[in-house]
């Protein structure tokens, strides 16, 4: 059987703003590793959070998938709307 929770962090790629909305700031989400990453650590990952740092997070957090899929199930997907000439 296919965790489907496991699913949404491997093939969508977890965001950083996401990631950080979820947990409500920078501070605790550099917390979660241990020892704390540095903010300019977390501001260098760019817009996705880096694959090794979400592989780090799922084997300390186990219950992390089905936060970062619970987010994800809640946002609307976006459309690209044609704009009119």
């Amino acid at each position: 059987m296919v965790d489907t929770q496991c699913l949404v962090c491997c093939t969508v790629g977890v965001k950083t703003k996401d990631l950080i909305s979820l947990f409500g700031s920078v501070q605790a989400v550099r917390r979660l590793w241990t020892p704390p990453l540095t903010r300019s650590a977390i501001y260098q990952w760019g817009e996705e959070v880096p694959e090794l740092r979400v592989y780090q997070l799922r084997e300390k957090h186990p219950d992390i998938d089905a936060r970062i899929a619970a987010l994800y199930a809640k946002k609307p997907a976006r459309r690209k709307e044609a704009r009119a000439a």
